[in-house]
């Protein structure tokens, strides 16, 4: 059987991983980061509408242009 080691920062002594405890670690890391994710996207998409002049300046132009 294969026992992974780490060091222990409160203790600074080497112990060994719990496979439970770093399934929940690793659940709540990742609802943390999907969380951080999504308010990141959330953040450059309203940055991005603010400050959209694309969608100015195109909603200028003619949609049906004529070829002369």
């Amino acid at each position: 059987m294969c026992t992974a080691i780490f060091i222990d920062v409160a203790t600074n002594k080497p112990s060994a991983l719990e496979y439970t405890d770093v399934c929940v670690r690793l659940d709540r890391y990742m609802d943390w980061l999907v969380d951080t994710y999504v308010d990141i996207l959330n953040i450059i998409h309203e940055c991005h509408d603010t400050y959209n002049y694309e969608a100015n300046m195109n909603a200028l132009i003619d949609s049906r242009p004529s070829r002369r």
